[in-house]
């Protein structure tokens, strides 16, 4: 299922919660339709059977409780491909992004690009990775780290 670029209000919510409960999707794209926090509030309880979650450029973290709600329900997921990158992710989620990193058993792939995480957050990425076991591509690029040796050992990984 995919819906990009589209402002979705409430009864949208509702009606995506609804296909994704009643069919087998197992992708779910979510581009650019600036996520709030009803919407994410449905994501928490549809996240479940997804395979593949592309939540690109929403500032997901504008709703902190929700978004970290959210990464709740995905480490309780089948989801396995998570895109999470434009969204404006920074230290204040660093502790919630790494609990989906060392929780996420089905996790393969996470995809943090483009957001504003620190030299700080890459270095408690880095501890989180060394207890992950099935994470096998992390993507950090265009983040604030300018910390080359830490991004090396995340990469060595």
């Amino acid at each position: 299922l995919l819906v990009c670029n589209k402002y979705l209000k409430e009864d949208d919510w509702k009606s995506i919660h609804r296909y994704v409960s009643n069919n087998d999707v197992k992708s779910l794209e979510l581009s650019g339709v600036n996520i709030d926090s009803l919407g994410l509030n449905f994501l928490c309880e549809t996240v479940s059977n997804i395979y593949e979650l592309k939540l690109e450029w929403n500032d997901l973290v504008d709703t902190y409780s929700e978004f970290d709600c959210l990464l709740e329900a995905l480490i309780k997921s089948s989801c396995r491909l998570i895109f999470l990158n434009n969204n404006k992710i920074c230290h204040l989620h660093i502790h919630s992004i790494c609990k989906l990193i060392k929780h996420a058993s089905n996790m393969t792939l996470l995809d943090l690009r483009w957001n504003e995480i620190n030299d700080d957050g890459a270095k408690q990425i880095l501890e989180c990775m060394k207890k992950n076991t099935t994470l096998l591509y992390l993507n950090l690029v265009g983040n604030k780290i300018t910390n080359n040796q830490v991004l090396r050992e995340i990469n060595d990984i």
